[in-house]
């Protein structure tokens, strides 16, 4: 299934699943042997402090709510749908949630090298809505703190993939 089919699918379950309080984070579609069409959900608007978390309940909901859809059924083949929590080392891809995680420690995958590099982990400290940019504290050596990292400018399009990375305590 192309990029743009999965953005068409991403868009309508959205809709269904908003009013209900949640949304769509993240869209895979597995095409291996046992074809998957794997959602990964949150609420919608949940400030980042909050301790809600998606449970086994809110899966089987919004499951049941995508159950029939036309758009769905217009999936050739068999596959199965999985709904599941982004757990957490969830993906980031919009800069609405890149703005979210402000603060956080990220792991990125870049289309294009950028300072010579393909991936970059750091904290995120600000982000450009108006030049689309996200504004990383580059921590890939963990003797310095974010505050003395040099900071790179990576923009929207060049980020191929971004997760948050979970700090053990």
């Amino acid at each position: 299934m192309n990029r743009e089919k999965l953005e068409t699918l991403k868009r309508q379950i959205d809709e269904l699943i908003n009013p209900d309080g949640y949304e769509l984070i993240e869209l895979e579609w597995v095409s291996a042997k046992d074809r998957h069409l794997k959602l990964y959900i949150d609420f919608f608007d949940q400030p980042n402090k909050s301790q809600e978390v998606i449970k086994i309940d809110d899966c089987v909901l919004v499951n049941k709510t995508l159950e029939g859809q036309d758009f769905l059924e217009a999936i050739p083949g068999s596959y199965q749908l999985e709904v599941c929590s982004p757990g957490l080392e969830r993906p980031i891809r919009y800069l609405k949630d890149f703005t979210r995680w402000v603060g956080h420690p990220t792991k990125i995958q870049l289309r294009e090298s950028q300072n010579q590099k393909r991936k970059v982990e750091g904290v995120i400290i600000q982000v450009d809505h108006a030049t689309q940019e996200v504004i990383v504290a580059n921590t890939d050596d963990k003797s310095e703190t974010a505050q003395n990292k040099d900071q790179i400018s990576i923009p929207l399009n060049n980020i191929q993939k971004a997760n948050l990375i979970y700090e053990w305590s």
